[in-house]
């Protein structure tokens, strides 16, 4: 029951991160279609042979990105770059909790948005607009 309610509270609270204005009409949406998706997360974990967690310490991926939000945008406006492609290789550790936590930091940053995800790999495929380094992928490098 508690997993339940942690799933709810974390959907409810990522529904209202992307309104842009919080009144009660959303607050009620959220809290009510968060039930059916809290109620079935846990099932869907025991599914798929359980979940890998994330480490703490990955939510130091998550530091560079502010800058990089406001340095890239800037950047990105003034380029007229097509961009590449950059394989992005991970340790072996967890694959599957680090891929999805580098798409999540990777797909904040203005400058680069991950465009496959290979199962069973130990890569990320990111589309980079921006030439030259990204502190976001550097910190994922890691």
């Amino acid at each position: 029951m508690l997993r339940v309610l942690a799933w709810w509270v974390a959907l409810t609270a990522a529904w209202l991160l992307t309104t842009s204005t919080v009144d009660i009409a959303e607050l009620v949406a959220a809290a009510v279609a968060a039930v059916p998706c809290a109620v079935i997360a846990p099932f869907a974990g025991r599914a798929l042979g359980g979940v890998e967690k994330p480490r703490a310490s990955w939510l130091r991926w998550f530091l560079p990105v502010p800058r990089a939000v406001t340095t890239e945008t800037v950047r990105a406006l003034r380029t007229r770059e097509t961009g590449h492609f950059e394989t992005l290789r991970l340790p072996a550790d967890r694959i599957a909790a680090r891929q999805a936590v580098a798409t999540v930091a990777i797909g904040l940053s203005p400058g680069a948005m991950v465009a496959d995800v290979p199962p069973g790999g130990r890569t990320v495929v990111v589309h980079r607009l921006l030439p030259g380094a990204s502190a976001v992928l550097e910190k994922i490098r890691r």
